[in-house]
């Protein structure tokens, strides 16, 4: 489904939904065995709600070795809800920079930023592999999830 918009993939926008980063896909992509793959494996496994947004799509997409692989990816990003990025994300992703800045954590990405402004808006938990998530969390902007 698509939050606010036409349906995508099985997921539904019900129950705990949780904000997927790109960083957790590529952990889970590259078969690592890291706490974040492991977790990300077994949401996947139990069928749990998750979603992602058009950045981190296109940044999984991005990686696409060839066609077939593409197909793949296209075929598991499916499962999970996509969520739209609203006019305010933009303004809230700047607020977020800033205050993390302001706190003395850097966030290399602002394309993070934007995706944390999502999760905020809905408050989704966010499952990432990803310093700049940690700054953000750290400023007590978005809730990650436990990976252990």
């Amino acid at each position: 489904m698509r939050l606010g918009g036409r349906p995508r993939g099985a997921s539904r926008i019900e129950g705990r939904v949780i904000l997927v980063d790109s960083s957790a896909w590529i952990e889970f992509l590259r078969a690592t065995t890291s706490p974040v793959a492991d977790r990300l494996a077994g949401l996947l496994a139990e069928e749990r709600d998750l979603a992602i947004t058009g950045a981190i799509e296109m940044e999984i997409l991005a990686g696409a070795r060839d066609e077939l692989h593409l197909l793949e990816l296209r075929r598991l990003l499916a499962r999970a809800t996509l969520i739209e990025t609203m006019p305010s994300d933009f303004s809230d992703a700047a607020m977020i920079f800033r205050s993390c800045r302001r706190n003395g954590r850097s966030v290399r990405r602002l394309i993070d930023c934007l995706i944390a402004a999502a999760g905020r808006r809905l408050d989704l938990p966010v499952l990432a592999s990803d310093a700049d998530f940690d700054s953000i969390a750290a400023s007590g902007l978005v809730r990650l999830v436990d990976s252990r």
